[in-house]
């Protein structure tokens, strides 16, 4: 089994190359919109979970067949990828082996254990998560495990700030009533504001949340978060991230199974019919056989939200 997925196109780092480094729901968060559903494995105890020389001759594996160069390796999986030990050594042999800028996409709230620190920083560009500026905000939104703390949790951003050489840039997801009051919204562009981010995303749910009263602030709301951000930030840090992914799928020819490569991105993120459609048809398949053998083999859901259909991976339990 491969843990790396993609290419796949995204919104902040242009093309990237997944690395799914941690089994699914292993994280320190339940955030209220995450894509992949309620955590079920809320920890902070980092451990060994795939090895490390395997997924860089997986990924060497793939880039060597792509007819194009990647923006980025990115570790960007089914948890949060700081909980695992191997984090560090795997980006320093994906470093030494291939010359592709390598990043990391993590909620944050580990990097106050120098361990953690140490690892990431070996990442060329980080995204760190910042949905709240307040304790309360942060534990509605982010539902964190009970033994984190919340000005330890900022402590350790700011420290990545300080020691980070790379490029750092957070992302923001407002969630209506939750963190886009004024007030609350002002706490956050404070923790920002410290950051001092290349980029600073605002985003908003796109994707089917694990809970369903979650819903994108209005966009006269959005209007007002997003100049309030530039007019604190600067108007060329603030980004919005309210548009969907370009159908943008580099594929390579010797892709044996079209079906693998889709599962393995829905661990990770529903699919958008619209995409699903541009992968098939690259290779001329049928969507509608394609589907039924899907659903057939019990492997996917259809979903909808916001007048958008997506395929989910159904899940069975993981055990470690």
């Amino acid at each position: 089994m491969t843990i790396v997925f993609g290419p796949v196109p995204s919104r902040r780092l242009g093309t990237s190359l997944g690395i799914n480094n941690i089994p699914y729901k292993y994280c320190t968060y339940s955030c209220v919109y995450c894509q992949l559903g309620k955590t079920t494995n809320i920890t902070i105890v980092r451990r060994d979970f795939y090895n490390p020389e395997k997924a860089v001759k997986d990924v060497k594996q793939i880039v060597s067949k792509l007819s194009e160069r990647i923006d980025y390796i990115t570790f960007v999986p089914d948890g949060e990828p700081t909980l695992d030990k191997n984090l560090g050594q795997t980006i320093r042999l994906l470093k030494r082996e291939i010359d592709i800028p390598i990043a990391v996409i993590t909620n944050g709230s580990l990097l106050w254990r120098e361990d953690v620190l140490n690892d990431i920083i070996e990442a060329d560009l980080i995204s760190v998560k910042v949905d709240a500026g307040d304790e309360d905000t942060w534990r509605k939104i982010n539902r964190p495990h009970q033994r984190l703390n919340f000005n330890k949790v900022l402590k350790g951003l700011n420290e990545l700030a300080k020691r980070f050489t790379g490029v750092l840039i957070t992302e923001t997801m407002l969630v209506k009533n939750l963190n886009t009051h004024r007030n609350i919204f002002e706490k956050v562009l404070d923790v920002l504001s410290v950051l001092t981010p290349h980029r600073a995303y605002i985003a908003i749910p796109i994707r089917p949340p694990t809970e369903e009263w979650v819903e994108a602030p209005s966009t006269t709301e959005l209007s007002e978060l997003y100049n309030l951000a530039s007019s604190r930030l600067g108007k060329n840090r603030v980004h919005l991230l309210d548009y969907p992914e370009p159908s943008r799928f580099i594929m390579s020819e010797s892709i044996d199974s079209v079906k693998e490569y889709v599962l393995s991105m829905i661990e990770v993120h529903p699919l958008s019919m619209d995409h699903l459609s541009h992968i098939l048809a690259k290779k001329n398949i049928d969507m509608e056989r394609f589907l039924k053998e899907l659903l057939d083999e019990d492997l996917i859901n259809i979903v909808e939200y916001k007048g958008r259909r997506f395929i989910v991976r159904k899940r069975k339990t993981e055990l470690w």
